[in-house]
């Protein structure tokens, strides 16, 4: 889905323009019932302008998603859009903490999305530091989807606070990201 590529600025056949990465995108159905429209990303790392200015360039396009001609909300009210964002603020003059790069994120979701709310906030840890980079963003018309994700691994254990002296060998061996969960229900409620 080149949309969701930052640096991609026009409808185009080469999906990872300027060596960023497109969103993914997958029908998942169950033999039970419940079935969804999901989609992928990775956002462009970094604390330059450009970074930051990739990254709401993609977000601000979740809404224009489209099958075909079809805006994908248009097709089905269960759309969740799961990934690294790269929550992490801006560096250069003016500066933005990766809080306010969050606020202003929520606040340019395209209507009929939301960012679930997570426990514990943090989803990696960089530098013995906790940071919230990983999002899930639905669609406000699915219904089988809990209210809140729960983050797992050493970032639940650590609660978040800062780890001093040696990474958990997760955070060394495996990703400096941790598990966020979320809970579906198996049967469709639209």
């Amino acid at each position: 889905m080149w949309e969701l590529n930052g640096a991609a600025t026009t409808p185009t056949a080469n999906a990872c323009v300027g060596n960023l990465r497109p969103g993914r995108y997958a029908l998942a159905k169950t033999p039970i019932g419940v079935d969804f429209h999901i989609l992928s990303v990775h956002f462009d790392s970094g604390t330059t302008s450009r970074d930051c200015g990739h990254r709401r360039q993609a977000a601000q396009r979740i809404g224009q998603i489209a099958m075909g001609n079809t805006p994908i909300l248009q097709l089905d009210r269960d759309v969740l859009v799961l990934g690294d964002y790269n929550t992490m603020g801006r560096e250069e003059t003016p500066p933005v903490s990766a809080q306010e790069e969050l606020t202003v994120f929520d606040g340019e979701l395209a209507p009929g999305f939301r960012r679930l709310a997570m426990t514990p906030t943090c989803t990696e840890y960089h530098k013995g530091q906790g940071g919230t980079l990983d999002h899930l963003v639905v669609s406000t018309g699915m219904q089988e989807i809990a209210a809140t994700a729960r983050v797992t691994g050493y970032c639940a254990l650590a609660t978040c606070a800062p780890i001093t002296g040696a990474m958990p060998a997760a955070a060394e061996r495996l990703s400096d990201h941790c598990p966020v969960v979320v809970d579906i229900q198996d049967r469709d409620l639209d």
